[in-house]
């Protein structure tokens, strides 16, 4: 899965998708990362939106493989969740 349509997981979810993010230790590399209020229910969305949606259960494991391996930043209310994986510069 590439990093634009990673990014189209998140067209359904109440968040904001950021593509060019750099996180903590990522000494400028630039990633997929999205803005949420409440992190701990991102990923249940997301896979709640790909079922409603009839989504391949191929896409649905690429996307887990992924999802798996986000981090956390806190900014006070909201928290930016980001892949260093999906790699976007």
């Amino acid at each position: 899965m590439d990093a634009k349509t990673f990014m189209g997981l998140f067209a359904n979810i109440d968040c904001e998708v950021i593509a060019d993010y750099s996180g903590r230790g990522m000494f400028g590399s630039r990633c997929v990362a999205v803005t949420c209020s409440r992190p701990e229910r991102l990923i249940a969305e997301v896979f709640l939106d790909l079922a409603e949606n009839e989504t391949s259960y191929d896409v649905m494991i690429q996307a887990a493989k992924i999802l798996k391996d986000g981090r956390i930043d806190s900014m006070g209310r909201e928290s930016v969740v980001y892949w260093p994986s999906m790699k976007t510069s």
